[in-house]
Parts: structure tokens; C-alpha cells; sequence
């Protein structure tokens, strides 16, 4: 399979988030934690989803905008556009990548680690993981913070309204991002990261 085809990016999320999800029911069993009291609805089901589609569209659009629109987070466009764009992305493929991502990664970082350490370490661990916090580039490293600041937002959503609100709240987050960079243009012409 090539590399720079749908279908390989689709293997290797699908993967990446199977092993994610994985990952997180072994803490479940580790920690004696069911996942019925993980899914335990701190709020009505309606509520959560409102509450976390709301939060996940507007930070997603405000995020989108300022990367897209702001000369300042160049890098973080391009990085990004350098997804969508290597894998001609449409826009049933970033309703996939980022339902995925939601789930499965809420059920990890929320569902089992934010139970044992935390929301402001399992942020931080999020945001690392996922490459913002670099120093061969500040400005990336910039938008990391602004990211630690919304990934803990997401714990917040979690640990006040429940995990349908974490999951809601991410999966509309990354939606709006991607989309408003797919929009953009991004990495059609790229500009050099180091203006």
C-alpha cells in the first residue's frame, strides 16, 4: 500500500487508535475500574452533548481561525496542511480521523489516566504526545500551550459533566480545526516555517 494513499492513513489511524483504545481498557482492568463507571453520566447524555458539541465547535472555529488566519502560527498551519493536503483529504475522511481520535483518546487520557493522575498531568501528557511542545520551533511550542490549555479544558468537561462531554467536545474540536485548515488552502503554498 503507498504511503501517501487514503487508505494507508486509514490503516494507520485505525490502528494507532484500536491500540489507543486497547491501551485504555487494560488500565480499566488493571485499576478494577469498570467501564460502566467510567460512562457513570455525571450529567444527562443531552446535556453533555450539548454542552461538549457547543465548547468543541467554538474553541474548533476560534483555533482554526487563528491558525489559519494569524501570520504568527504559520508553522502549525503547515504542519497540518501537510496531512490534508499529502492525503487529499475530504471531508468524510476528517469526520473519521477525528471521531476516532475522540473516543478512543478520551477513553485513555480521561477515562483511565485522568482517574489516577490528574487533569493537569494528563494534559500535559497529551499535548506531548501528540508533538506541540517542540523546541526546535517556538511558535508551534506557542500553540502547544494554547492546546495544554484546551486539552485540560477537556478534562474539565469530563470530570464535571462526564465522558460524553469529553468525547463530544474533542471529536467537534478537531473537526472545526481540520476543516477550517482543509479551507484554508493549507500547504498548497506553503511558506517557509522560519518567517
Amino acid at each position: 500500500m503507498d504511503k501517501n494513499s487514503r487508505g494507508f492513513l486509514y490503516l494507520m489511524n485505525t490502528a494507532l487508535e484500536a491500540g489507543i483504545a486497547a491501551g485504555a481498557v487494560i488500565l480499566f482492568i488493571i485499576g478494577k475500574v469498570s467501564i460502566a463507571k467510567i460512562l457513570h453520566e455525571v450529567s444527562p447524555v443531552w446535556v453533555q452533548l450539548s454542552a461538549g458539541l457547543a465548547a468543541g465547535a467554538v474553541l474548533g472555529i476560534l483555533c482554526g481561525l487563528l491558525v489559519t488566519k494569524a501570520a504568527f502560527f504559520m508553522p502549525v498551519k503547515e504542519l497540518t496542511g501537510e496531512l490534508v493536503t499529502k492525503y487529499s483529504l475530504k471531508t468524510i475522511d476528517l469526520l473519521f480521523i477525528s471521531l476516532t481520535a475522540a473516543i478512543c483518546e478520551e477513553l485513555l487520557f480521561r477515562g483511565a489516566l485522568q482517574r489516577a493522575w490528574g487533569i493537569w498531568p494528563v494534559s500535559l501528557l497529551f499535548i506531548l504526545l501528540h508533538g506541540y511542545f517542540t523546541f526546535r520551533n517556538y511558535k508551534i511550542m506557542l500553540y502547544g500551550l494554547i492546546m495544554l490549555l484546551i486539552s485540560a479544558g477537556i478534562g474539565y468537561t469530563y470530570q464535571y459533566m462526564g465522558l460524553y462531554a469529553a468525547i463530544s467536545f474533542h471529536f467537534v474540536f478537531d473537526l472545526a480545526s481540520l476543516i477550517a485548515v482543509k479551507m484554508a488552502g493549507a500547504g498548497k503554498t506553503p511558506v517557509p516555517a522560519n518567517k
